[in-house]
Order: structure tokens, then C-alpha cells, then sequence
């Protein structure tokens, strides 16, 4: 039988995923940071919420280890859903006790996020890979090690030691030139 008409309009048919994407709403707000709401409690207090959950994954994982071969066997599903939320909640609070251990330590550092890249001296990318595994990140870094004369000259070669004394000598003079370096003098000129 065909359907005719304003009920065959009225139908639902089933969709693909193309469909469903096209009239959704992720599809409005594509492109919009995802920003996840995080509870008030974790907020204000987040030591506190780390120990709360800390204790009560270990509480829930000794409950099911020491009690759980007494349990009758249609609770075996629901014991290991316990389990993983148990263990869920004890490395939460865990991560949460750390981070919150190592906020002093960190706050200490200096973490230059806006800083040149290695990569701005206009180095080859094998030089440039190569002061990364010597622990230098920034442009910055490795010109004040330059200049104070810690840079370790023995891990590179003759070649490189010049490139790199070159980029950072250039780099220096750049800097000085700058208007923001503060004004030029003048030399004064004797009128007489």
C-alpha cells in the first residue's frame, strides 16, 4: 500500500548521520570552544575534594575485595561496575591531592609561555633539534647562555658552534637596534 498525500509528509523516515548532523544543533555551535563545567566544590575546594575522593575509592575497592567472594553470583556485573567507579574515584582525587602538592613548586617556575622559539634564530631544524635535547626551548635561553658563556660547546660541532654564535650575535644586534631598546644618543658636534 502507498501513502499519498499529507500523511506520507507527516512520516519520519529514518535519517543517516549526514541528516542528523544537518539538523542538528552541533551543528550550530561548530566551532565554539568546548568549555566543561566543573563543579563549585572542586573549585573552591579542591584539597577537600581530592581527600573525599581519594578515601572513598579506597573504601569502595576494600569493601569489594574483602567482601565481594561473600556476594551472590547475580551481583558479580554490578561489583565490577562498583569496582571501576571505585578506582575512577580514588585516581581522581589522587591526581587532584597532586596537583594541588605540586601548585607551590610550580608557581615558583618560570614558565615563559610567550617566549621565541628555538626555531626564531633562523638555526638548520637538525641544530634546532639538537639544542631541544640540550633542554633549551626559547630563543631567550639559549642567548643568555651565550652570552654568560654555560652554553655546552662541546655537544656540538665546529659548524654549528659558528652557525649558532652568528644567530645569537645577530640576535643581540637586532635587539639593540629596535626602537623599544630606548633612544640612540647623538653624538654632540662642537659648534665653534
Amino acid at each position: 500500500m502507498y501513502m499519498t498525500g499529507k500523511l506520507a509528509s507527516q512520516m519520519h523516515w529514518h535519517r543517516g548521520p549526514y541528516e542528523l548532523y544537518r539538523y542538528s544543533r552541533l551543528r550550530d555551535r561548530a566551532g565554539e570552544p568546548f568549555t566543561p563545567n566543573i563543579p563549585t566544590i572542586v573549585s573552591e575546594r579542591p584539597a577537600l575534594t581530592g581527600a573525599a575522593l581519594s578515601v572513598l575509592g579506597i573504601l569502595g575497592t576494600w569493601l569489594i575485595v574483602s567482601q565481594m567472594a561473600t556476594w551472590p553470583n547475580w551481583t558479580l556485573f554490578p561489583s565490577m561496575m562498583l569496582a571501576m567507579l571505585s578506582l575512577l574515584a580514588m585516581m581522581l582525587g589522587f591526581v587532584l591531592l597532586t596537583i594541588r602538592w605540586l601548585e607551590p613548586v610550580i608557581s615558583r617556575m618560570d614558565l615563559n609561555w610567550d617566549a621565541d622559539p628555538v626555531g626564531s634564530l633562523g638555526l638548520p631544524p637538525t641544530l634546532q633539534s639538537k639544542l631541544e635535547t640540550l633542554g633549551f626551548w626559547s630563543a631567550d635561553d639559549v642567548c643568555r647562555a651565550v652570552e654568560d658563556e654555560t652554553f655546552p660547546w662541546l655537544s656540538l660541532e665546529l659548524t654549528e658552534r659558528r652557525v649558532l654564535q652568528s644567530a645569537v650575535a645577530f640576535r643581540s644586534v637586532k635587539a639593540t637596534d629596535t626602537p623599544s631598546a630606548g633612544k640612540r644618543r647623538r653624538p654632540r658636534v662642537s659648534r665653534t
